[in-house]
């Protein structure tokens, strides 16, 4: 459905993309993770036709963008990382609005819209100003206006940053629906936890791929061990330790500090290293966000 080949874009001195290759096949959910800067959003709008790369190839269902964007404009639907509706139009008003852009009339347009509001759960808010709306609810009227001339492929800039967790949740469970019906989604996010929600996941870090795979392949195939460590004073003891010449990761992390060490090294190394007790070192479950910290330089 979606083939990125060997993509690159510079802004001047600095390289934003460097040699980006993904796949995505219909009704797959891909998610692109990595930190502000990282060049997700260029990705994003070059897919969408947006910003032209300086080389490489993008094919949306076999059709080469990167040369006609034109001949894809009914099969991508985009919402962009800022919230870009209309603020002083109601949600009915945005949705007519941006099926009007598509040619959309008529009964046609009626249909449509009674098919958003009732799958964006906005039918008794239809009258609502968007500027009235929760952030919860304007990513799903951004997603809605998305989808409302039906594209097969859905690309969401950072859908869920300032939205609450059941918000959030609630977006996601619209994503998986829309993969039940063949749309094939991509979308950037900050969050790893939502990594995990998806088919595919890309790590991105100053323009190149760290890793590309399924959530569940990356997890059950590591050569590191995930440890958290406890103890009094917590903050003091972290702040000692980074003034130490440590060889493996390390951070703050909620109520305890987050070790990455190398399957070949012994707990009791770590244990005498850094002058702690055992006890107060435990095996933890790996995640996400650890594979990109420990494949990231």
């Amino acid at each position: 459905m979606i083939s990125i080949e060997n993509i690159c874009k510079s802004f001047g001195n600095k390289k934003a993309l460097d040699d980006i290759n993904i796949n995505v096949e219909k009704g797959e959910i891909l998610a692109i993770l990595g930190s502000d800067g990282s060049g997700k959003s260029t990705l994003i709008k070059i897919i969408i036709g947006m910003i032209k790369p300086d080389s490489g190839k993008i094919s949306v269902n076999d059709i080469d963008i990167t040369k006609d964007i034109s001949s894809t404009r009914e099969l991508l639907g985009y919402k962009a990382q800022e919230f870009s509706l209309y603020q002083d139009l109601t949600v009915s008003e945005n949705i007519r609005f941006f099926g009007s852009l598509y040619t959309l009339s008529g009964k046609d347009l009626d249909e449509r819209e009674s098919f958003i509001l009732d799958f964006i759960g906005l039918k008794d808010f239809k009258q609502r100003f968007a500027e009235a709306l929760s952030g919860g609810m304007k990513s799903r009227l951004a997603i809605g206006c998305a989808l409302v001339h039906n594209p097969l492929v859905l690309l969401l800039d950072e859908p869920n940053v300032g939205v609450d967790p059941a918000s959030r949740k609630s977006v996601w469970k619209l994503l998986k629906e829309l993969t039940k019906s063949g749309k094939t989604i991509v979308l950037t996010t900050p969050y790893f936890l939502e990594g995990d929600l998806a088919d595919k996941v890309t790590f991105i870090k100053n323009g190149k791929i760290v890793l590309f795979g399924k959530p569940k392949d990356l997890v059950e195939n590591l050569d590191f061990i995930p440890y958290t460590l406890t103890k009094d004073n917590l903050q003091e003891f972290y702040f000692d330790l980074k003034k130490k010449k440590l060889d493996f990761k390390f951070w703050l992390k909620n109520e305890h500090i987050r070790v990455l060490l190398s399957k070949d090294i012994e707990i009791d190394r770590l244990s005498e290293k850094i002058s702690i007790s055992r006890d107060l070192i435990k095996r933890d479950d790996p995640d996400l966000e650890d594979i990109y910290l420990w494949h990231s330089a």
